[in-house]
């Protein structure tokens, strides 16, 4: 953890007690002059920082937001989150990416979170309603060579990802992914993933996923969505959450598992990664080109597909996207 993230963190945790610049400099072994630039620093950024000659600094800021301060990886060099850009408002986070990218302005692994959007994206075009300062509404720019024919299965990472981040900050089992891209917690959506492609000016193909999760509604809040059969994390679990944990926890996870993945370990962890899938090994339905199959899925292939056993057929099929109906 570096100096700044440090004193961010030691003032966050202070219940808005005042903490004296020689007692900060003293437990990181750093000049007082040096913690005065750090917090000036985070001061210019928006953090709320009061100081005092006789008293040191004070962290006045009590809302819950996210602060690139705060966000945790494990290693400062590592591929996911190596970047991490944060605004107040955006279009969408995909949307913005996706112009950086035409300008090459980002680098694979770069972090854009939002607190608020007015055109947030789900699956088929459909809107994903953003709640301002109280979800998470993050995208990742990926490096397309691997990425291209693979969607869905980077899709199923980063869900396996999120559910693995969820698992460990609530304790909660029952989390699943709604193939392709809805994470649900008892078969209520709190969450979606979408793994978008697109060109640039060059015409060379590009991927950016994207995450929204609702994590600390209020209840009018959380009676808008429910209308809409939506759920939140603190709905769920009975509590409030810090969404900075949730982000580094998720960006460390998913840095993890898309290594493997751009590493060409995808056979040896395929299992691992599709365990959280709501119609594995259930006997399902689904309508292809207007007619109904029965049968079971398997499992996933490398390349993304899942593996449909027919009722009516010898033979596997191999099917990437469709609405499945558990029978």
């Amino acid at each position: 953890m570096d100096n700044r993230k440090t004193i961010f963190k030691l003032l966050r945790e202070s219940s808005g007690r005042w903490i004296s610049g020689q007692a900060i400099a003293d437990e990181l072994e750093i000049s007082r002059n040096a913690v005065s630039k750090h917090v000036k620093l985070m001061r210019d950024n928006g953090v709320k920082i009061l100081a005092s000659t006789n008293r040191g600094y004070r962290f006045m800021d009590a809302e819950d937001k996210i602060y690139t301060f705060e966000i945790m990886l494990n290693d400062k060099k590592q591929l996911i989150g190596n970047k991490i850009y944060l605004y107040k408002k955006l279009d969408s986070t995909n949307s913005e990416i996706a112009r950086q990218v035409i300008k090459h302005q980002i680098r694979e692994g770069s972090v854009i979170i939002a607190e608020n959007q007015s055109k947030g994206k789900g699956i088929n075009e459909t809107e994903w309603v953003s709640i301002k300062g109280k979800g998470i509404y993050l995208s990742v720019y990926l490096n397309p060579r691997c990425v291209l024919d693979k969607v869905t299965l980077v899709n199923l990472i980063a869900a396996y990802s999120f559910i693995e981040t969820m698992k460990k900050m609530t304790g909660l089992d029952d989390f699943k992914l709604a193939w392709p891209n809805n994470i649900t917690y008892k078969g209520e959506k709190f969450a979606g993933l979408l793994a978008e492609t697109f060109t640039d000016m060059d015409g060379v193909g590009k991927t950016v996923l994207g995450l929204g999760a609702y994590i600390n509604l209020s209840a009018k809040e959380q009676k808008s969505i429910a209308e809409k059969g939506l759920t939140s994390l603190n709905a769920i679990a009975d509590t409030d959450f810090n969404r900075n944990d949730i982000i580094s926890e998720f960006l460390n996870t998913f840095n993890d598992e898309y290594l493997k993945f751009k590493n060409k370990e995808i056979n040896e962890n395929l299992d691992r990664w599709v365990q959280y899938l709501d119609i594995l090994n259930k006997h399902v339905q689904i309508d292809i080109d207007g007619i109904i199959h029965k049968g079971y899925v398997r499992g996933i292939t490398d390349k993304g597909k899942l593996i449909f056993s027919s009722d009516d057929y010898d033979k596997d099929l191999y099917i990437r996207y469709g609405d499945f109906i558990i029978s």
